[in-house]
């Protein structure tokens, strides 16, 4: 009886040593330049254990999310592995970002096992820090919700690969990137062409909308050869003054671009009036986008639009995030003047939409505007009332 006893402790203790260091894997992850994208790499950091070929995210890598770990927004990625039974590290691309920020990788898609093909527990959330390689102060790019998923990896210029930076490099406050490589080269204002600016991201999938609606692709390059986005920006931005929209901005969306309207105010069927631009508000002590907001909603009662033309081959759903005035704010003023020539050259392809959504607020005199969900009108209306649809009819 002793020895039974005897053996099925030895037996038990070897089972619960070998549960315990199964389930006691780390993944290690870090920032590294790939030959045309930023990767985060991740990496098993045991011997012994590795990542099992079907795992589910493999087979869907919806599975693996990434947020901006500053603004927790979706940032988009393809997941990238071997093909082999089982590997120690998987990398996920970044098509969209030219340089590395603080992200959150949730990896609940993966499955770690060791030699025998038990699988093994480790922690499925992980912080990769944006590393630090200067002592200069540096911004982080904005980040926007972007579409994680179906991403169409653009063609990049070859870039030389860099040395993977460990992810636990403490960043800069506020998040941080590391600074291109400037070299010996002309300074700006001596020969050296002005660095293209930062592109402000439009949220993708965009806000819920009051109204939208389609433009057909008649309208944008009827049967112009060839059509790159700029040609659709110049119908949109011809159609634009016109209809006396004297500001907009553009933001970039996955393989393509927004552009918005300045906030205008309509009547209840979706037409302008003679207030449609007035200026004419309570008195600011000094002006701000936010104080001029604030006069204009607290002094006069109506309604108020901001349009936006979305212009991309990714299909998309509206979420359900509600767009306030601070959010008109910044897109009718934080955007970029002119398409960056990098968007514009982009071929204007068959599988291109341009949707236009339309943001209303509704104000009673007595302070923020509220938004309108849904419009009463439809976004066809809206089109036609604004007069941008025949205007964009006699742009062709």
């Amino acid at each position: 009886m002793v020895p039974l006893i005897r053996r099925l402790a030895f037996a038990l203790s070897i089972l619960l040593t070998s549960f315990a260091s199964a389930a006691d894997v780390e993944l290690k992850a870090s920032w590294t330049k790939g030959p045309e994208h930023w990767l985060v790499h991740i990496q098993v950091d045991r011997a012994g254990f590795s990542i099992a070929s079907n795992s589910p995210a493999f087979e869907n890598e919806r599975l693996i999310q990434v947020t901006d770990a500053v603004t927790h927004q979706p940032v988009p990625f393809r997941l990238r592995h071997l093909k082999q039974r089982m590997a120690r590290a998987i990398d996920l691309a970044f098509p969209q970002l030219q340089r590395p920020m603080s992200v959150s990788v949730n990896l609940a898609g993966i499955v770690v096992v060791d030699q025998n093909g038990r699988r093994a527990g480790y922690q499925q959330s992980l912080t990769v820090r944006a590393p630090v390689t200067s002592d200069r102060p540096i911004v982080q790019p904005s980040s926007s919700p972007l579409n994680p998923h179906n991403w169409r990896t653009a063609a990049a210029p070859p870039v030389s690969p860099r040395p993977s930076v460990a992810a636990s490099v403490a960043p800069l406050v506020g998040g941080g990137a590391p600074p291109e490589d400037l070299g010996g080269g002309l300074e700006v204002g001596e020969g050296a062409p002005a660095p293209e600016p930062e592109i402000p991201q439009f949220p993708f999938p965009p806000p819920q909308a009051s109204a939208s609606d389609e433009i057909p692709r008649e309208l944008l390059v009827a049967e112009k050869t060839g059509p790159k986005l700029k040609d659709v920006d110049a119908v949109l931005s011809r159609a634009f003054a016109k209809c006396g929209y004297g500001e907009k901005s553009f933001y970039a969306v996955p393989d393509g671009f927004a552009m918005a309207s300045r906030l205008e105010q309509i009547n209840d069927d979706g037409s302008f009036n003679a207030n449609r631009w007035s200026l004419q508000t309570a008195a600011m002590k000094s002006f701000s986008i936010e104080s001029y907001l604030h006069a204009l909603f607290q002094t006069r009662a109506g309604h108020f639009r901001v349009v936006v033309f979305v212009v991309t081959n990714h299909p998309f759903q509206q979420t359900d995030v509600k767009v306030n005035s601070d959010e008109a704010k910044s897109w009718v003023r934080k955007g970029l003047n002119q398409l960056p020539k990098k968007i514009g050259d982009r071929d204007f392809t068959d599988d291109y939409t341009c949707t236009v959504l339309v943001y209303e607020f509704k104000s009673l005199g007595g302070g923020e505007a509220k938004f309108v969900e849904p419009s009463e009108i439809t976004g066809h209306t809206h089109l036609e009332k604004s007069g941008l649809l025949g205007a964009l009819s006699r742009t062709r």
